[in-house]
């Protein structure tokens, strides 16, 4: 009966343990750094249109988002061309091109409330960028709707550092 007892014991202790261990790696990785939402868009090249935020709008106004494996069927450059997001360092991976269809920027700029979305998501996957007509300023937030830790940059981001690396959910763009 002991022994029946002792191993029912060291049974459970046994799966504690491997439970606490499962748990124990899943909630320190999630306290160390922001678990990814997704794996990110499937395919390679994402296109987003903005337009520009309207007087008392505290954000720009999504117009088109669309992915595609063909770069051609995006229509780049049918707006401005604004940004354009890597999903690794030295401007490498998968990429999405922001443009303005209001025109290049000015001191006002364009406000992306949101980098991701359900179907389309670059939340937590932006590691470099490169801006274009005027866009030279950049400020960019760990928290969707601008919320959050935050960093500016000016100038195309060959690594936006660990500070903020595939942690971009929201950001603003604008000249000087």
């Amino acid at each position: 009966m002991k022994t029946s007892i002792r191993n029912s014991i060291t049974t459970i202790l046994g799966l504690a343990a491997l439970s606490s261990t499962v748990l124990g790696s899943t909630s320190a990785s999630a306290e160390t750094a922001p678990a990814k939402m997704n794996a990110g868009p499937a395919t390679e090249y994402c296109r987003i249109v903005v337009d520009r935020a309207k007087p008392g709008e505290e954000f720009s106004r999504v117009v088109t988002r669309k992915c595609s494996d063909n770069r051609a069927d995006l229509e780049i450059n049918a707006q401005t061309l604004l940004m354009t997001w890597y999903e690794h360092t030295a401007y490498g991976g998968r990429s999405t091109v922001l443009e303005g269809s209001y025109g290049p920027c000015d001191s006002e700029g364009y406000r992306v409330r949101s980098t991701g979305q359900a179907d389309y998501d670059w939340l937590f996957i932006i590691s470099s960028f490169k801006v274009w007509n005027k866009c030279v300023i950049v400020h960019a937030w760990a928290e969707q709707d601008f919320q959050g830790d935050n960093i500016w940059f000016y100038g195309n981001r060959e690594n936006v550092g660990d500070t903020m690396n595939d942690r971009i959910r929201s950001l603003t763009i604008q000249s000087w």
